[in-house]
């Protein structure tokens, strides 16, 4: 779809891009696309309106696409056509799996203990929801 747009754009916009960088294509991987078809293609619009060269950077990308993955609201996998507990389990899993992600450096018991220290929960809390 994206080369689509690109061919579109290149014709109405009179440019020459060829491709999208690696570097955008991954920011647009992770992209939430609320919009989606609409949005992406508002999105090459954008790019293509200020790229200068023939591929289109991740700098010229809407500044609301570049926010990190970790503070997306949504963890992958989160469906709002599932139920509602089969979401929050993926949520609290993405969490904990992130958080571990960051104390990988400590023993295992201190990991466990800072997890459940953030997410105030008891570590029987977290066994559980680990397993789950």
């Amino acid at each position: 779809m994206c080369k689509y747009f690109i061919e579109k754009y290149n014709k109405i916009l009179n440019k020459k891009v060829r491709r999208i960088s690696d570097e955008a294509l991954a920011v647009m991987r992770t992209y939430n696309w609320p919009g989606n078809v609409r949005e992406l293609e508002n999105c090459i619009e954008y790019m293509m309106t200020f790229e200068k060269g023939s591929i289109l950077s991740d700098d010229n990308m809407p500044s609301k696409m570049k926010i990190p993955e970790e503070r997306h609201i949504f963890a992958p996998g989160i469906n709002i056509y599932r139920p509602l507990r089969e979401n929050v389990e993926l949520l609290e899993s993405e969490i904990i799996t992130r958080l571990g992600a960051e104390y990988k450096h400590l023993p295992l018991r201190d990991q466990v203990r800072e997890i459940c220290k953030i997410l105030d929960i008891s570590q029987a809390s977290y066994y559980r929801k680990k397993g789950e």
